[in-house]
């Protein structure tokens, strides 16, 4: 396993992770109809234009991209995604653990992030508590909601 910092030439690999997570990981947490709406196509300039505007890190396992994470400079997670087969072999884990010594380089108190439902328990046992009154659900692009629960780790 290798964590840098992710290149525009990644963003097909960050892409595909991402989509595949959605489709395969949290597809047991949410609807068809849900799961469909998440979804997206490809659109290299969108996802370009993430890696060099956010802290973003990939991590690669045999040279492919199993997974990646995303910080906006205000210190808010944006996603953190892995391949099905990289589940349960501490790929989240370290990708959080960069994401959060980099929030403590900046000089930032705390990590807050809207969890999906999957990732939620993953978050509770890396010490992310639940924002009481928090968000509870994302807008998809085309209006369907998505449930999420709002977590910050203090640092």
């Amino acid at each position: 396993m290798t964590i840098r910092p992710a290149e525009i030439q990644d963003a097909p690999g960050i892409h595909q992770a991402h989509m595949r997570s959605i489709a395969e990981v949290c597809a047991s947490d949410y609807s068809p109809q849900q799961v469909k709406a998440w979804l997206w196509p490809w659109d290299k300039a969108w996802r370009e234009q993430l890696i060099e505007k956010n802290h973003m890190w990939v991590v690669e396992e045999g040279g492919e991209i199993s997974g990646f994470c995303d910080m906006i400079p205000s210190g808010e997670v944006m996603a953190l995604y892995l391949v099905p087969e990289a589940l349960g072999r501490g790929f989240g884990r370290a990708l959080l653990e960069v994401m959060e010594d980099f929030a403590r380089q900046q000089g930032w108190s705390s990590v807050h992030l809207c969890s999906t439902l999957t990732a939620r328990g993953f978050y509770l046992s890396q010490n992310f508590v639940a924002v009481p009154g928090g968000k509870t659900e994302h807008s998809t692009r085309s209006g369907v909601t998505i449930p999420c629960v709002e977590m910050i780790k203090y640092l």
